[in-house]
């Protein structure tokens, strides 16, 4: 259902993307890991240049201070990588996620889960939450989707969803996450809340 009434704006973000880099594909396609950890390959509207990774190897050559930034979130404020205008709209939205719809269809994906990330990604976490991760299918929006953070955030989020999940809760996260992607503005949460130790 959710195919049929994104279709019209599939098609107008596949012509944006071509148009302003035609040398790339419209669709990004990377293996992400799944339920049991069995990889499946993610469908997503490319929002970089074709050479992306060449682009931020000499971006952080020529920025050594932006490293560390690199490393704590696996992102960039500027990322050098990113299309001009259609790829910006589309992260701060999470449209270029709406081919994730495809692997909901095929049964890779669920509507709500921990989000399946890169294997780079994944290898800053240790053995024993990747493995709580891959107990559960991995899905199209979380907690840490809407509230963003580090990897500590991420971790925080994702184990308390798989950890005391409900149905409700779904539900939940469905709805708090529409009004994220229309206004593309995220809680202010720039990491995890405190643990009670107690």
């Amino acid at each position: 259902i959710l195919l049929c009434v994104f279709s019209p704006l599939i098609v107008v973000i596949a012509l944006a993307v071509k148009l302003i880099d035609p040398r790339g594909k419209i669709f990004f396609v990377q293996n992400r890991e799944g339920i049991d950890g069995a990889e499946f390959p993610i469908f997503k509207f490319r929002t970089m240049y074709s050479d992306a990774d060449q682009r931020l190897v000499d971006h952080l050559i020529q920025n050594p201070h932006l490293r560390a930034e690199w490393e704590d979130t696996f992102q960039l404020a500027n990322d050098p990588r990113v299309l001009p205008v259609v790829g910006n709209l589309l992260r701060k939205t999470s449209f270029d996620e709406l081919p994730n719809l495809i692997n909901v269809l095929r049964g890779e994906l669920s509507l709500v889960g921990p989000r399946p990330c890169p294997k780079y990604h994944l290898d800053s976490f240790d053995h024993q939450f990747r493995q709580l991760r891959a107990s559960v299918r991995p899905g199209l929006t979380c907690w840490w989707q809407i509230y963003r953070g580090d990897l500590n955030a991420q971790r925080y989020w994702d184990e308390h969803y798989i950890k005391n999940w409900s149905l409700l809760s779904d539900i939940w996260i469905f709805l708090r996450t529409v009004p994220v992607v229309i206004t593309a503005r995220h809680p202010i949460f720039s990491s995890a809340p405190q643990r009670d130790e107690h």
